[in-house]
């Protein structure tokens, strides 16, 4: 539990599998793609109430689903902000949680 590399389980292989620049930007693309479908397989596979690490200590994998949720608003924000267009406009599930 104290060892970032157990807790992390793959991270550091993943960014090693990661296309260098000069791959282009189809590489990066598909690379995010398979690294997605991986997420989303494992989100599909595990019980939202089965015991995981987070940051705050052990808690339940709806942490992580949750935490993908906010990331991935917050950066389509950024993105769409970035470009002069809309702000996302995604609703959030509101669960009382700050």
């Amino acid at each position: 539990d104290g060892n970032p590399h157990q807790r992390s389980r793959g991270l550091g292989e993943a960014m090693k599998s990661a296309p260098t620049a000069a791959a282009g930007v189809a590489a990066l693309a598909d690379w995010y793609a398979s690294q997605a479908s991986g997420m989303l397989e494992t989100f599909t596979e595990t019980d939202v109430d089965a015991p995981t690490w987070t940051f705050g200590g052990p808690g339940p994998a709806t942490f992580w689903l949750r935490r993908q949720l906010h990331e991935t608003a917050l950066h389509r924000w950024d993105l769409e902000n970035a470009l002069g267009g809309p702000s996302a406009t995604t609703p959030l599930p509101e669960d009382g949680r700050a």
